[in-house]
């Protein structure tokens, strides 16, 4: 699953848009923890940077903590990822 879901994106990060150089990671849209039935599902898998994971992780971590998270977790879009993980990594680099 791994290999097919890089080739398939052609090595690009998919929430910067930007080549991945080195290591990379397959990272489950909707975490394993609350859709272990998508485990397989290669619409629920995309490539992302190291950087761009961590910063994935840590809002996932804080949409689980949330209110009802586990439900949200479950149905979020990777468009909402995208736009809070570029939100997130431009107001980092502002500091």
């Amino acid at each position: 699953m791994r290999s097919y879901v890089y080739a398939r994106d052609m090595g690009i990060d998919q929430i910067t848009g930007q080549p991945i150089l080195g290591r990379y990671i397959t990272d489950h849209v909707h975490p394993l923890s609350v859709a272990p039935e998508e485990k397989l599902d290669a619409s629920n898998v995309w490539v992302l940077s190291l950087e761009t994971h961590a910063v994935k992780t840590l809002i996932e971590k804080q949409l689980l903590a949330s209110p009802n998270g586990h439900n949200k977790a479950k149905h979020v879009t990777k468009e909402w990822y995208t736009k809070q993980i570029l939100s997130y990594m431009a107001k980092s680099k502002k500091r």
